[in-house]
């Protein structure tokens, strides 16, 4: 799952959703933050183990093992 996150729905994003989606078997929940131009990747697998993404550091994600771009990619329009 994917959020891009809002001020106004943040901190839902990062409590209430999280807790809804480990519960319905999501594996891997993103958190685009546009504001600070990075991406959280949240394992669900792992006790919400959470990584930041910025800059050109290449996302890792064990379930789009093949993605090969870096975070600033996302942000570049």
């Amino acid at each position: 799952v994917v959020e891009v996150l809002s001020p106004r729905t943040a901190l839902r994003d990062r409590t209430t959703k999280l807790g809804w989606y480990r519960q319905h078997g999501v594996l891997e929940y993103w958190l685009v933050d546009v504001d600070r131009q990075s991406v959280d990747v949240v394992d669900l697998t792992q006790s919400n183990h959470v990584v930041r993404f910025s800059g050109r550091a290449s996302i890792r994600s064990a379930v789009l093992d093949q993605w090969v771009d870096s975070a600033d990619t996302i942000f570049d329009l």
